[in-house]
């Protein structure tokens, strides 16, 4: 099925980037309105005469790669709250890394997962690097078979709680807490088959074991083993990055040149971006999908 299907969830009320500029971002998640840190932003002028946000995240170490801090409130708010993507509801809260347990710029894929229902229906499919599971429940409920591999234990139990408020605590998905490499050479070993592979890379991680994970060392013989693991009539291959230097055209490359299947087929890469309420747009990763 053609990417040109009408998608199912044209536009996203539940969350808005309401503005950004001078190194931050003001988004609305829900009905909680908040402001944090973005590279991205830096030289864009505020367009907004005011900011007046539930809760701002400040970094108090710029130099590490982490980039932890704090996040300082305004009034009284739950902890957590909850939002929906299209069938699928998530919970978010405030992390110390300052994210909230979702990426919106990933609606890009959702989106896409979505309009392709009938391509995906059937199929097995692994989640790398599946954080709190956006994309393994949307896929789940597409009528997929998920396996969903986080070396975080706590981000694997936020998805599972994800999963139960979507309805989908009996869904066929497979909950694995493991280095992503570690894992994918096992499943070699087992001869284990997928119709499709989702790797969403971090710059840096640390599996349970204190496995290290390097993007720019890591990433390229990942996908190599990756081939090893696709069935005879694959359908999908999806890697995105939020890593300068790793841009669309790179991320192409690295698929085309690592895993076999993309050699041939549809492959399509572009950047990762969000659109303000004044229709700017604002860059957040790239991401290339290979699809049969």
């Amino acid at each position: 099925m053609a990417d040109t299907q009408k998608p199912m969830m044209d536009q996203w009320s539940d969350y808005e980037l309401l503005d950004f500029g001078v190194g931050r971002k003001l988004e609305r998640f829900g009905d909680r309105v908040l402001i944090r840190p973005c590279l991205a932003a830096v030289g864009a002028l505020a367009r907004l005469p005011s900011w007046n946000a539930a809760a701002e995240f400040v970094l108090t170490d710029h130099r590490s790669v982490t980039q932890r801090g704090r996040w300082v409130t305004r009034g009284a708010h739950d902890p957590s709250w909850t939002l929906g993507i299209g069938p699928i509801k998530v919970q978010l809260k405030l992390t110390v890394f300052g994210h909230v347990g979702l990426f919106p710029e990933h609606f890009q894929h959702w989106q896409w997962a979505l309009a392709n229902s009938k391509l995906l229906q059937g199929c097995k499919i692994l989640n790398l690097f599946a954080y709190t599971g956006a994309l393994s429940l949307l896929l789940a409920n597409a009528g997929c078979t998920v396996v969903h591999v986080d070396a975080s234990g706590a981000a694997v139990r936020w998805a599972r709680r994800n999963a139960e408020l979507s309805g989908l605590s009996a869904a066929p998905i497979r909950w694995i807490i493991e280095d992503a490499m570690r894992f994918v050479r096992r499943e070699i070993k087992r001869g284990a088959k997928y119709d499709g592979v989702l790797v969403d890379a971090p710059t840096f991680g640390r599996g349970p074991q204190n496995e290290s994970w390097q993007l720019q060392r890591d990433l390229q013989p990942l996908l190599e083993l990756i081939t090893n693991l696709l069935s005879e009539f694959p359908r999908l291959v999806l890697i995105s990055s939020h890593t300068p230097g790793f841009d669309s055209r790179c991320l192409r490359q690295l698929l085309r040149g690592n895993v076999a299947v993309c050699k041939n087929g549809r492959l399509e890469a572009a950047e990762l971006f969000q659109s303000d309420a004044a229709n700017r747009s604002l860059p957040n990763g790239s991401y290339a999908r290979w699809h049969g």
